[in-house]
Order: structure tokens, then C-alpha cells, then sequence
């Protein structure tokens, strides 16, 4: 006949408070919180990872773009005289290169002041 273990026995012949006993119950509960989470942690650690990098680039795109507006010619506060805006217009995309893009490329008209 098989022996039942009543709880007041096994206590009885455990030292809770041994630092062994309170060693084994620290990694067995570490080892099982692990267990159960360790994936759902590595995933989450991954996609940080990944988010990281990403963020990374556009902030360099950023940087880049922010680099090349600085360099562009300020923009005037007053009206473009006609040279301006003619030479302007020849910086334009011309139309043989527009063919088949989906934005249009026509000249914008001259104004008259």
C-alpha cells in the first residue's frame, strides 16, 4: 500500500528556511517563470529590436532631407520678379521627362505684376 505524504509531515522533515531550500525554490520558480514566458519575451525583444533599427533610418532620411532644405535657395517673402521666375521655370522637370510619371509637369504661368 502506497504511503500518503500529509503536508505537516513533508514540512516537518524540510528546512524552509535552509538557504539550499530557499535557493532551489528561487530557480525552480525563475526557471519556470522562463519556461512560460521566455518566448512571448524573445518576440517582444525582437520586434524592440527591429523597431529600433527602423527608427534609426527616418531618423537618418530625416537628417538627409533636413540637410538638403538647408542647402535649397531661401524662400523669398516677397513677390518673384519675372527673371526670377522664368529662371525658376527652367529648372523644371522638362515634359519629355514627365512622360508616363503621374504628377503633371506643366510650366506654371507667368504673371504680370
Amino acid at each position: 500500500m502506497k504511503r500518503k505524504w500529509k503536508w505537516a509531515e513533508i514540512k516537518a522533515r524540510v528546512k524552509w528556511k535552509s538557504p539550499a531550500a530557499m535557493l532551489t525554490l528561487l530557480f525552480a520558480g525563475l526557471g519556470v517563470v522562463l519556461l512560460v514566458s521566455g518566448p512571448h519575451i524573445w518576440e517582444q525583444w525582437r520586434l524592440i529590436e527591429q523597431l529600433k533599427e527602423e527608427q534609426s533610418a527616418l531618423e537618418m532620411y530625416i537628417a538627409d532631407g533636413q540637410k538638403r532644405l538647408d542647402e535649397e535657395e531661401p524662400h523669398p517673402m516677397e513677390p518673384l520678379d519675372e527673371h526670377t521666375l522664368i529662371r525658376l521655370q527652367e529648372q523644371l522637370p522638362s515634359r519629355k521627362m514627365c512622360r508616363g510619371s503621374p504628377h503633371s509637369c506643366r510650366r506654371l504661368p507667368v504673371r504680370r505684376v
